[in-house]
């Protein structure tokens, strides 16, 4: 089971904060994940040597100073430095920190003031993990958290060839600063040839049987998967895939298609040779519509359109279910 590091304030059970008290989360989901063991909490302020109760600090640059002026950067460095190696240790899936803190703020910190006032920014734990590559959430950020937690954090894309699936998804990836995976690539990996060589050479059953070994075999997180256009053949693939993350059809018209498909001869298309690309079209759009947990349309407006688009209904789709 993968576990998460979580701020001891959130966990409850005892006080750690600079005023006493705790800040323990009640969500369901948090409280969940707490009953299966799979939280791991840490307070790096008490962890770096900081007392309870103690004076209210703020994060001022690469300092932090408490309100009556003391530094106190040294405790908080040495505190993240051992939340870090128990990450580490752990092999945490992810970090849920308490926002607005000098030390475990993820989006939001004071502003060194002591007046109240927040600014854009992060705390010197949360800065430590992120620099080590674990992904920090919030408090407020439990649905994304979760997604994680079920496995379902991927975008998968699917649509007909030629309608923009790896441009778009490479776009996507870049934008959620997630990972890219082209599954098509992986099938020429796996046979050492290129699409059309495998269909060419090995025959049509034996690509479609490649390829739907590939997608079953699919493993991946925080990633963007743009699938072929005859991934929604293999209902075995499709529910691997749907448990991996949500399933995005990238919507195009036909005349759109037969503009851009150019090379048909040699882009390695799932088609038999008496086939036309209007056959194929109707044919796989009724898959398409069935496996589809999102829908977005292509070709009318620009790439960005697109990938916002996707962002939105996917944000959308995935707060339905907090």
């Amino acid at each position: 089971m993968k576990k998460i590091l979580v701020s001891q304030c959130l966990y409850g059970d005892k006080p750690v904060r600079y005023d006493g008290k705790t800040k323990e989360e009640r969500d369901p989901r948090f409280i969940r994940w707490k009953e299966e063991n799979r939280l791991i909490p840490v307070c790096p302020e008490v962890d770096g040597g900081l007392p309870v109760p103690r004076t209210d600090a703020q994060r001022i640059g690469d300092q932090v100073i408490t309100r009556d002026g003391r530094d106190v950067t040294k405790e908080y460095r040495r505190g993240a430095e051992i939340a870090l190696e128990r990450a580490l240790q752990e092999e945490v899936l992810c970090a849920v920190l308490k926002e607005k803190s000098p030390s475990c703020g993820s989006n939001k910190v004071y502003d060194g003031t002591f007046e109240g006032n927040l600014i854009d920014g992060q705390g010197i734990t949360v800065q430590l993990l992120r620099e080590a590559g674990v992904r920090v959430y919030s408090e407020e950020e439990l649905d994304l958290v979760e997604q994680m937690v079920t496995g379902r954090e991927n975008i998968i894309l699917t649509g007909m060839p030629a309608c923009g699936k790896s441009v778009t998804g490479v776009v996507l990836a870049k934008s959620l600063q997630m990972n890219f995976l082209d599954t098509d690539l992986l099938i020429q990996e796996a046979a050492e040839k290129s699409l059309q060589e495998i269909i060419n050479e090995d025959g049509m059953e034996a690509f479609k049987s490649l390829e739907e070994q590939v997608l079953c075999g699919v493993s991946a997180s925080h990633t963007v998967i743009a699938t072929g256009g005859s991934a929604v053949y293999y209902p075995k693939a499709m529910e691997h895939l749907k448990k991996l993350g949500r399933i995005v059809y990238i919507q195009v018209s036909v005349e759109t298609i037969l503009q851009r498909l150019n090379n048909i001869t040699t882009r390695g298309v799932a088609m038999s040779k008496d086939q036309g690309i209007r056959e194929l079209y109707e044919e796989r759009r009724p898959l398409y519509e069935t496996y589809a947990e999102v829908t977005v349309g292509s070709g009318s407006g620009s790439m960005e359109d697109t990938v916002a688009d996707i962002i939105d209904k996917v944000s959308r789709l995935r707060q339905s279910f907090r």
